[in-house]
């Protein structure tokens, strides 16, 4: 598909031959390094998604952008784009870059109706990798509120994590799952709840 027939990510390098030099007000805006969408496509989930598999053909997505594109309703306001990439080095600003391996059963591919597909960690390593990562309220935060993604992710989480012996961050995940309480409605009650329980 020729990139000046798409709404999809285009690399500076292939931006140069449309606009010439001069890369800015020529109809695109940069998404990332290296990487630049026309004006009219709105940078949304998908679009950050679209752009890191342009980027990072191969690699997953996880983290607060996987859960947002699965529905999670109360992500950070701002957020790193965290991919796993096994035997790669990422370093751009705005992009996690991350050197393990997650386990086959748990990778699946989302089409967005555009080009590239989208590689995503499942709902239920989501919510582990970011309840590994996040500062403890944080993390409870993320997991009381997960039910918006639908009910089965935080289900699953448990037997998840009891499977994987030697993991680093396993742990860390158990004493924090003690703590959910999915009926929370909202990361400003679970807030509260963790204050009025540690004073």
């Amino acid at each position: 598909m020729s990139t000046d027939s798409r709404n999809g990510p285009i690399r500076t390098r292939d931006l140069r031959h449309l606009t010439g030099s001069r890369l800015t007000n020529r109809g695109y805006t940069r998404l990332h390094h290296g990487l630049w969408v026309r004006d009219n496509v709105r940078i949304d989930a998908w679009a950050r998604a679209e752009a890191l598999m342009e980027l990072y053909p191969g690699a997953t997505l996880t983290g607060w952008l996987a859960a947002t594109l699965y529905g999670h309703n109360f992500p950070p306001r701002t957020f790193a784009d965290d991919v796993v990439a096994p035997g790669r080095r990422i370093e751009r600003p705005g992009v996690a870059g991350w050197q393990y391996r997650i386990p086959h059963e748990h990778i699946q591919v989302l089409t967005s109706g555009r080009s590239p597909d989208i590689r995503i960690a499942t709902p239920e390593w989501v919510l582990f990798d970011i309840a590994r990562r996040e500062p403890r309220v944080e993390a409870i935060c993320a997991l009381d509120a997960s039910t918006t993604m639908g009910v089965l992710p935080i289900g699953r989480l448990p037997a998840l994590v009891q499977g994987m012996r030697g993991v680093r961050g396993r742990r860390i995940v158990l004493d924090r799952l003690v703590e959910v309480d999915t009926d929370a409605e909202s990361p400003w009650e679970t807030r509260t709840r963790l204050f009025l329980l540690e004073n």
